[in-house]
């Protein structure tokens, strides 16, 4: 597999508010951090967002660990 084609799947739930695709999309970049993919829901019901980021592993400085 080429380095290019690792990627990081990152997920996780939060009380929604307003910013937070902004601010996952930022801290991602900061970090050099190339994403491929990226889904988002909000649960009106509970209030709680979902996401699923798929980023390039060799995009970003940290190991799966």
């Amino acid at each position: 597999m080429h380095p290019s084609e690792r990627r990081y799947v990152i997920t996780f739930g939060c009380p929604d508010r307003t910013g937070i695709v902004a601010r996952i999309a930022s801290f991602i970049a900061d970090e050099g951090g190339w994403i491929v993919e990226a889904a988002y829901h909000t649960d009106p019901d509970t209030g709680w967002f979902f996401t699923r980021q798929e980023v390039r592993a060799d995009s970003l400085p940290y190991d799966v660990d």
